[in-house]
């Protein structure tokens, strides 16, 4: 009955409901009266509360995604983890191994190479996606880049807008939007009340909020501008965005120090200025913190920075870019050596599996040593798994694609990368 709960309708009706369903739009409201009759009640003797209006909506089965700068669609391994059912509309994704792993999972969705090629009067997506997702590069608004935002010589930021341009386009129920948390700085301030507006003016309900990975379960140090809409006629419920949770020990997401592959484990760049900004970054937190690395308390060093930017923090990994995960990660002081790639995924809220499998199909075509380059930069260009785990349920509450159901709990974040709670 495509998923309409109002009444349980006896075999002998079936026929009037449905037809009554049909002409009745996802949204419209109804009197009480009415469907009492089509489903052959007889109508309460208060007035008042025959005329009580009711609102049919729609609940799917399952939820239609498109996703633009797609990646490793971690909007779609949160949406496994949190056992929504879901499929793929369409996706768009320039990296072309990316792209055939992509197709390959999701053979039923259309596939777009270039965004900024694509033609949103062309590419139609009917009916509209139930959730829309994109996370434009960030570099030209970025503290790590030039900051060069709608003037970046690469062009860049046309990706950016090409996006907010495919809202108004296909209308889809709700947006997510994950970008640099610099989008929220004055200085950017005109370029983030322009998405606003535009969003908004095409008929949405806007909330931001700057959210940090370390907030939400996961010890790293990334701060991201997310963005939520919700079709004005779709809002259910007042949206809000999820609420801090406690994090787990940096420790339970590294390999074990007896791991047999520990020794493995890429040491610390054979440079001068890495070993200066090793020395410097541990000295500091030895005066500033009084944290000396040990096994207990885990200190990690961005030591492919220069010394001006260089960042350590104990307990807690510096945000992982798509840049450092190539460079296979930070230092970890305890364990002399830098990250492994499940050790990034972790970090990042996936399931290390997940990426293996990623890793195993490119290698087919590409080579191994291009699957895993191209699997580490995806990984530092993901969003959080673990931020979506939280701000879906909420999100798709709110647009009553799914009834309200419990926040997710740190016990779903520690099941979502693979650990044993």
């Amino acid at each position: 009955m495509n998923g309409h709960h109002c009444h349980r309708v006896s075999v002998s009706h079936v026929s009037k409901a449905e037809r009554l369903r049909k002409r009745k739009q996802n949204g419209t409201r109804i009197s009480l009266r009415r469907v009492l009759k089509t489903l052959g009640s007889p109508a309460p003797p208060n007035n008042d509360l025959a005329l009580t209006l009711l609102c049919y909506r729609r609940c799917p089965t399952s939820i239609s995604v498109v996703a633009d700068c797609a990646g490793l669609m971690t909007e779609s391994m949160a949406l496994e983890n949190l056992r929504i059912k879901h499929h793929v509309d369409c996706f768009a994704e320039s990296n072309q191994a990316l792209r055939k792993f992509l197709q390959h999972a999701n053979p039923q969705a259309l596939c777009v190479p270039d965004i900024i090629e694509r033609d949103d009067n062309v590419t139609v997506i009917a009916p509209p996606p139930d959730l829309y997702v994109f996370g434009a590069p960030c570099q030209p608004w970025s503290p790590a880049g030039k900051q060069e935002g709608n003037k970046d010589k690469l062009k860049r930021n046309l990706v950016l807008w090409k996006c907010i341009s495919h809202i108004r386009s296909t209308l889809p129920r709700t947006i997510i939007m994950e970008n640099s948390h610099s989008l929220a700085f004055k200085k950017f301030r005109k370029v983030r009340h322009k998405i606003i507006s535009f969003i908004k003016s095409y008929g949405y309900e806007v909330h931001w909020k700057i959210l940090n990975t370390k907030n939400y379960g996961i010890p790293q140090n990334r701060r991201r501008f997310y963005l939520v809409g919700i079709k004005n006629e779709a809002v259910k419920r007042r949206f809000c965005f999820p609420k801090k949770m406690p994090c787990l020990d940096l420790n339970d997401l590294l390999n074990s120090a007896c791991h047999h592959d520990d020794h493995r484990r890429p040491g610390c760049p054979d440079t001068e200025r890495a070993h200066f900004v090793l020395e410097g970054c541990l000295e500091k937190l030895k005066c500033k913190k009084n944290v000396t690395p040990c096994d207990d308390t885990p200190c990690v060093v961005d030591v492919h920075s220069s010394a001006r930017f260089a960042s350590a923090m104990a307990s807690c990994s510096p945000a992982l870019t798509a840049s450092r995960c190539v460079q296979n990660g930070h230092y970890i002081a305890s364990r002399n050596g830098l990250m492994f790639l499940e050790e990034m995924c972790r970090l990042q809220g996936i399931h290390p599996l997940k990426v293996d499998n990623i890793v195993s199909f490119i290698a087919q075509e590409f080579g191994a040593a291009k699957a895993l380059t191209v699997a580490k930069h995806a990984i530092g260009n993901a969003m959080s798994v673990n931020v979506l785990m939280c701000i879906l349920p909420r999100l798709l509450s709110s647009s009553g694609l799914i009834s309200s159901s419990a926040p997710t709990s740190l016990a779903n974040i520690i099941e979502s990368i693979g650990l044993r709670n």
